[in-house]
């Protein structure tokens, strides 16, 4: 399975001289081409649609537009962040920013952003931007939240307003992110390890103050950023953040527009979630000849064409989904191969129900049946579990017949298997993207619950609760859980 995506930055698009038309017009081109030999999933556009604060038409949407036709992808299909020359800069916002870049203290941006007057001034200058992006996504920008998340896919999409105290020029390394709303909206991620968290942006990580720098790439890091995408220095370059617990990736898009300084590009983006990895590739307008073409000049990691890098996230989830079961060696060797005495299986698990380790009530019910096999395919079980599970089938009658009858056990302890097995599972399924996984690890946390008060042995005791797990996969209290899908 794979995402694909392109980033496009610094449209600047009323700035129109021959460069700049040429390099838009030859791009819609060279978009459809690409598209032919890979299907692209989204489009993100990292800020500056417009040029010195000059506003939004008709001929920025229609440009938008032309990006999403070439790739065969609709207006659903953007993510849009605003840049700096996006917003309207006046007085008031001058003196409103200089006073909190003028405090000594670290919340001073998120303070002023409680204050309505504050915060009314600072949103006034994006005011073009909200309503083209109204216009254009047929939604509203949420700019209270300042930054926020949307999914596509199994790629989490986190639009950072890096604008916001934004106003003069030079002023790389002065600006702030507001870090409390910068953790509040990244404490909405879900915990997923089987989607990839993108960050986009319009300015670079250095172009904020040293102290915001430190918290962003703390927070990358502990919230599971695993990359940033951002324009506005109008030059291409990566960074690969290493001084974490799991390196994430800034990439850098070039320009679409021309002029003395800007370097003509942008970005298209592989995440291969088989292998674990990244690829990048930088895409470059040349002046001269006037073509677009994929560039190997970014660096020794990308000399090839090609920039990979390993989503070590991806690769700690392999590690867990390739734990092997052995479910040969769970049988216990000798003793477990013996084929049980029905008798005593039947003791066990009236004895099983007159020594509850956990009291009071708790609800059970039971969802509708599904194919056994549904279950197996949707839980990411493995052939050999199928055969246990199929083993142990032929029990399934004595526990039944255990249950269905007051002879053995009283009316009330009658659910207290089931209760058992389905609050292990419940504290536990969310951690392992593997049935075989979920299933040994109930196992060994039942059985060390209950090692002490049966009188069996450590082997018998460990089979009879594996059939009983068995049972309640059967009787459709556990193993309901997606992990294909999730």
């Amino acid at each position: 399975m794979e995402t694909n995506f392109i980033q496009i930055s610094d449209i600047h698009h009323h700035f129109s001289n021959y460069d700049s038309l040429k390099m838009r017009l030859m791009l819609e081109e060279y978009l459809k081409e690409l598209s032919q030999g890979t299907r692209f999933d989204f489009v993100l556009i990292t800020g500056d649609l417009s040029d010195k604060g000059a506003g939004f038409n008709d001929e920025i949407s229609g440009f938008l537009d032309l990006i999403l036709s070439s790739l065969n992808l609709t207006r659903k299909d953007i993510f849009i962040v605003p840049g700096n020359h996006d917003l309207k800069r006046n007085v008031p916002r001058k003196y409103v920013i200089e006073g909190i870049k003028a405090s000594l203290s670290k919340d001073e941006l998120d303070e002023a952003l409680k204050t309505e007057d504050t915060k009314g001034i600072l949103l006034e200058s994006f005011k073009d931007f909200f309503e083209f992006y109204k216009e254009y996504t047929e939604e509203d920008y949420p700019r209270e939240s300042f930054h926020f998340i949307k999914t596509k896919g199994k790629c989490n999409i986190i639009h950072l307003n890096t604008c916001l105290t934004a106003y003069t020029s030079n002023e790389e390394g002065t600006l702030l992110i507001g870090r409390q709303k910068l953790i509040g909206c990244l404490s909405a991620l879900k915990r997923d390890p089987s989607k990839i968290n993108i960050a986009i942006g319009h300015h670079t990580i250095d172009c904020f103050h040293p102290d915001e720098i430190t918290s962003i790439v703390a927070n990358f890091d502990d919230f599971g950023i695993d990359m940033y995408l951002s324009g506005h220095v109008h030059k291409p370059k990566y960074h690969i953040e290493a001084n974490v617990h799991t390196p994430y990736i800034n990439l850098v898009s070039g320009a679409t527009h021309s002029d003395d300084y800007a370097v003509g590009g942008f970005i298209s983006a592989k995440v291969a979630f088989d292998s674990h990895e990244l690829e990048v590739q930088y895409h470059k307008w040349h002046n001269v000849d006037e073509y677009w073409s994929t560039t190997n000049d970014m660096g020794r990691l990308a000399k090839s064409g090609t920039l990979k890098h390993k989503l070590k996230k991806f690769e700690k989830r392999a590690k867990q989904l390739d734990v092997s079961v052995d479910l040969t060696s769970l049988r216990d060797d000798i003793e477990d191969k013996v084929r049980i005495d029905e008798d005593e299986f039947k003791q066990f698990i009236i004895d099983f129900h007159q020594h509850p380790k956990k009291k009071g009530e708790i609800t059970s019910y039971q969802t509708k049946q599904k194919e056994i096999e549904e279950k197996f395919d949707n839980m990411r079980c493995s052939s050999s579990f199928e055969k246990m599970f199929l083993d142990y089938a032929q029990y399934f009658t004595a526990i039944e017949e255990i249950l269905n009858s007051t002879s053995y056990i009283e009316a009330d302890k009658k659910e207290i298997v089931s209760e058992l097995v389905i609050e292990t599972y419940l504290g536990i399924h969310s951690k392992y993207d593997s049935g075989d996984v979920i299933f040994t690890t109930m196992v060994d946390a039942i059985q060390k619950q209950y090692s002490e008060t049966l009188s069996y042995s450590p082997a018998k005791t460990r089979r009879y609760i594996r059939i009983l797990t068995c049972w309640s996969i059967y009787d459709c209290n556990i193993f309901n859980e997606n992990k294909v899908e999730a």
